[in-house]
């Protein structure tokens, strides 16, 4: 998933390692908050965040994105307002978005693979 925000993130906040990413509850239309790893799209100024889901569409917080895409984005008691959008496995993004994030938590096998 990438996430669009509407001001950048800084680069203080961008090397945290979790952040807190809230969705609207797709059931019961109540903020749903869960603390996830994430990585900033070099280059982007900070306003494009990327964040993977081990379960791809079967994560509630997926699930919640695709019925409403506004998310907020806690960092460093920081919020960021934005919108969120699914990336599908065929989208050249996807493969971009998980070397990012591989990249910055060290998510490489010996030979370079993402794990």
């Amino acid at each position: 998933m990438t996430a669009t925000k509407h001001a950048g993130m800084s680069g203080r906040d961008a090397i945290e390692r979790n952040g807190y990413l809230t969705t609207v509850g797709r059931a019961t239309g109540r903020d749903h908050e869960i603390e996830i790893w994430f990585a900033v799209e070099p280059g982007s100024a900070g306003r494009t965040v990327y964040l993977l889901s081990g379960g791809r569409d079967r994560a509630d917080w997926v699930r919640n994105v695709s019925r409403n895409p506004s998310v907020h984005f806690r960092v460093n008691g920081v919020t960021h307002h934005g919108s969120a959008r699914i990336v599908h496995p065929d989208e050249p993004i996807d493969v971009r978005s998980r070397e990012v994030v591989a990249e910055k938590y060290g998510e490489r096998s010996k030979t370079g693979e993402l794990s």
